[in-house]
This record gives structure tokens, C-alpha cells and sequence, in this order.
């Protein structure tokens, strides 16, 4: 006989599934709820495209004298290569030269005299003579008592005091003598680099983009000289939205497209294209069929001086903390390599950060 099951029993049972896929279906509301709240950070995993991304110095130094003074010679003119510590400007120094020249003098008079120990010779040689002196008189008195007067001990006494005290004030003047050594040392040392302050030289490796005094200008100290800019590395600079990125995109690799209308070898495609444009202007000597060759050649060079992109790489080095109170957006820096100064300040281009 089979079983039988109870009303109640069927009813539980259907009660308890229903509130199990109720709860199923709120669990998976609450988990889609979450995903659309609280978007996945793509940062960390998926690749960053900034379409318009542009190309920043990062050093661009302008380079100043400390002294005022008359230019005597520009050693640079705009576009040259400088080095670290290459002479850019030279400044009339002949004043710091001959105040050079007479620091050192000063320091040789200074040396001979602190090396002059004759004084101090001189006072102790004194010293021993007195003491014997007043030697042989103790001895005179102990073999025949009262052949030397008690004054004449005192005196010698007060001889042999007066010749140490000697001795001590030589010892004094050559410390003195030492310590002006030291002084003049360093009035040379000064006088030095007041020489040097007069050849303004470059502090960083690149280029000279602007310089702004010529030969004979007399400048104040402070006064601009020249401004230097490196190209390599270089900076690109973008915006991303900062609700889905943030600092942990630093040190991030990152490949840096230049826009073609930017590249160097569009430019002179274009121009050529432009030049064998007049030259193919029909005239009563040249016929079609030639025409048509040069437009060919000219749309052959085009296309094979844009066809390869310029691609730079670097990381990614900065990540703006502050957001855009309108877009959301913060600022994005990376450095790149560009070592053939294909990119150039300015420029534009597409930045991915893999």
C-alpha cells in the first residue's frame, strides 16, 4: 500500500522552494545592483587608451648670471647640442682675475711668514742661556757663600721668567701666522669662484632654444642669459576619468602613437606632394602620360613617408590626486624615450597604457 502524502505537507514543501529562488533572485539583484554601482577597475587589468594625449618638456631650464657684468663672449647660438657644464656665456672677469692674483700673493707672504721660527728660536736659546747663568750662580754661592748678592739671583730669575714668557708669545704669533694662512686660503678659494661666476654653463644636456643677450650687452645679476630644453626623455600628458583610475596606474608601461599630421615625414610627403603638383601643371611641352607618372611618384611617396607610425615608450610616472570637479577627469604624466627627438613639445597622439 502506498503511502499517501498530506496537503500540509505538499504545501511546506512548495512554500520552502518559492522562498528559496526569492532568495536567490535578490542575491543575484543585489550582485548586478553592486556591478553597476560599483564599476570594476579596468586600471588594474584591461589596457587605457587617451586618444588625445600631448607631448610636454620636462626640463626646460632658463639659465641666469648671479653677478652683473659685461658680456664678453656668447658661446652658443639657438638650436646648438650643449652638455652638462659647457660655457655658454663668458662674462668680462679680467677684475676677478687680477683679485685672484693678488689673493694668492697675500697667501705666500701669509705661508712665509707662518713657516719664520726665528723668533721663536731666538727665545728659547735666551732661555737656556739664562738658566745657566743662574746655574752657575747657585753653584758659586754653595762653593763660596755670598760670592753672588741675593739681588743678583732675583734678577736672573726674573731674566729667565722674562725669556720663557718669550718663548710662549713666539709659540702665539705662529699659531696667529697659521690661522692667517688659513685666511688668505681662503680669500683665494672666494676669489676662485668669483672667477667662475663670470662663465655661466649649462646645467642640464640638451638644447638652446632661446638666447636672449649678445657680445658686449651689459647684464644685472638675475638677468636671464639663455633657455635650454631636453628632448629625451620627454613627457605626455593626458586626462582619464578618476572614478575608475587612480595612483596605481604609476610605473604601468606605456606606448606613445604620435598623430601622422605631427610626424616630420607627413610633412615632407605633403610638401612634395605640393611641389610635384606645380610641376605637373600642363603646359605647351609636357603631355599627360607624364603628368600622370609624377602623381603617381608623388602619391608613392606619401604613402610610404606616413605608413610607419612613430611609437615611443615609457611608464607612467604621475597620477593627479586632484579630480575635475565637472568631468571627473584627472591628469596623467609619462615619461618616454626619444632618444631621435621624434617628439617634439607640442605634438599629439594616442597614449596606451598596457
Amino acid at each position: 500500500m502506498c503511502p499517501s502524502h498530506s496537503p500540509d505537507a505538499s504545501s511546506r514543501t512548495s512554500g520552502f522552494a518559492n522562498r528559496r529562488l526569492d532568495r536567490i533572485a535578490v542575491l543575484a539583484l543585489l550582485v548586478m545592483i553592486a556591478w553597476a554601482i560599483f564599476p570594476k577597475n579596468s586600471s588594474a587589468e584591461e589596457p587605457v587608451v587617451i586618444d588625445q594625449a600631448q607631448v610636454l618638456l620636462i626640463q626646460n631650464t632658463t639659465l641666469a648670471t648671479s653677478i652683473p657684468g659685461r658680456i664678453r663672449s656668447v658661446e652658443i647660438s639657438e638650436g646648438d647640442r650643449v652638455q652638462v657644464d659647457q660655457v655658454i656665456v663668458r662674462l668680462d672677469d679680467r677684475r676677478a682675475r687680477a683679485e685672484y692674483e693678488a689673493a694668492q700673493a697675500s697667501l705666500r707672504a701669509a705661508m712665509i711668514q707662518a713657516e719664520n721660527n726665528v723668533n721663536t728660536r731666538y727665545a728659547e736659546r735666551t732661555l737656556e742661556v739664562r738658566e745657566r747663568e743662574l746655574q752657575q750662580s747657585d753653584e758659586a754661592n754653595q762653593r763660596y757663600a755670598g760670592s753672588v748678592t741675593a739681588t743678583e739671583i732675583d734678577r736672573l730669575r726674573l731674566v729667565i721668567d722674562q725669556a720663557e714668557l718669550s718663548v710662549e708669545q713666539s709659540e702665539q704669533e705662529r699659531a696667529v701666522a697659521e690661522a692667517a694662512v688659513a685666511e688668505k686660503e681662503a680669500a683665494c678659494e672666494l676669489a676662485r669662484l668669483r672667477i667662475q661666476e663670470h662663465a655661466i654653463a649649462s646645467t642640464i644636456p640638451g638644447r638652446a632654444a632661446e638666447v636672449f643677450v649678445q657680445n658686449g650687452q651689459w647684464v644685472e645679476a638675475g638677468e636671464p642669459i639663455a633657455r635650454l630644453i631636453s628632448l629625451d626623455p620627454i613627457r605626455v600628458s593626458g586626462f582619464v576619468d578618476g572614478r575608475h583610475h587612480d595612483s596605481s596606474l604609476v610605473g604601468r608601461r606605456v606606448r606613445f602613437e604620435i598623430d601622422r599630421a605631427d610626424q616630420p615625414s607627413a610633412t615632407k610627403a605633403n610638401s612634395s606632394i605640393a611641389l610635384r603638383g606645380r610641376n605637373s601643371v600642363p603646359s605647351d611641352v609636357a603631355d599627360d602620360e607624364s603628368d600622370d607618372e609624377s602623381d603617381d611618384e608623388a602619391e608613392d611617396e606619401f604613402e610610404q613617408g606616413v605608413d610607419e607610425a612613430v611609437v615611443l615608450y615609457g611608464v607612467v610616472t604621475f597620477v593627479s590626486p586632484e579630480l575635475n570637479p565637472v568631468t571627473s577627469q584627472v591628469r596623467v604624466w609619462a615619461t618616454v624615450e626619444n632618444s631621435r627627438n621624434q617628439a617634439r613639445p607640442g605634438m599629439r597622439g594616442k597614449l596606451t597604457i598596457d
